[in-house]
């Protein structure tokens, strides 16, 4: 599975079964033996980059780390551009890595799964009297992370801007589209 993280990371997306197998130093049939075809390892790729994600940013509550929910999601912000600076694969995962319809489906899958989990968290903002009460929760959550997604996939692909600049503009963003009040930070 590294290896073939590691050639999806350096060609952009494109995987050959005997480079995998080069790669990992074992002989041209045996990524067959784990994997039906290259689609299979692909959505295995996919699959493990999202569920460490999620273990980093999405599944943490991050009650020690704030104060209130805006603080701690400002942390679930921080941490979640720090995986995609730390991650080479993370932004070509998310942006759409080579592939067929199974790909595309199992990324299209863990999307909606992640753009549900962010519209409960918006609808706890409500609850909590943070967030307007105005605001559609799966609305929101598709924005934030529609948008989280294609900015921080777009801002890697070109020259990498300075992480907290940009964890700084999308803790504003999210702001913005929560309707947060504005504080001054500091």
């Amino acid at each position: 599975m590294h290896a073939a993280r590691t050639l999806l990371a350096e060609t952009g997306g494109e995987l050959v079964f005997a480079d995998v197998a080069a790669r990992a130093g074992v002989s041209p049939g045996a990524p067959y033996r784990h994997f039906t075809n290259k689609t299979a390892l692909v959505v295995a790729v996919v699959e493990e980059v999202f569920d460490e994600m999620e273990a980093a940013t999405y599944q943490p509550t991050f009650e020690g780390e704030g104060p209130d929910w805006w603080s701690r999601e400002k942390v679930r912000i921080a941490r979640t551009v720090d995986f995609y600076f730390d991650d080479p694969l993370c932004a070509l995962v998310v942006r759409g890595v080579a592939g067929d319809a199974a790909v595309t489906q199992a990324r299209a899958r863990r999307l909606d799964k992640q753009t549900r989990g962010a519209a409960k968290n918006v609808a706890l903002g409500k609850e909590l009297g943070v967030v307007p009460a105005h605001i559609n929760p799966l609305m929101a959550g598709a924005l934030l992370m529609g948008g989280v997604y294609q900015l921080l996939a777009t801002a890697l692909s070109a020259a990498k801007p300075k992480r907290r600049r940009l964890t700084a503009e999308l803790q504003r963003f999210m702001a913005r589209v929560l309707e947060l009040p504005e504080k001054d930070d500091g």
